[in-house]
């Protein structure tokens, strides 16, 4: 989410920005590091292979919501390091 939308989304939740980022971060800090897809394969106890795969997937369905590759890469590896089989459960829900 882009700063101009951070903004005008912060002014309609009448929040200053420090309440927003609570808002869409249930408290957690924005800054927090980004797993690495080896810590992630280490965690759900798969191949590194199966992340990687998951990941290229997740980058393109990333990018459909930004135009920064570096920050569709990083969200996915969030959404892997909740599920490793993210974007395989995204597809077959047709999401």
């Amino acid at each position: 989410m882009g700063k101009t939308h951070r903004l005008l989304l912060s002014s309609k939740l009448n929040t200053g920005m420090q309440s927003f980022k609570q808002y869409v971060t249930g408290g957690a800090p924005l800054d927090k590091p980004t797993h690495t897809p080896e810590q992630i394969a280490l965690k759900h106890s798969v191949s590194l292979e199966k992340i990687l795969s998951q990941l290229e997937k997740g980058i393109e369905v990333e990018a459909e919501h930004t135009s920064d590759k570096a920050a569709a890469r990083e969200i996915a590896l969030d959404h892997l390091w909740e599920r490793a089989d993210y974007y395989t459960k995204l597809a077959a829900a047709n999401l």
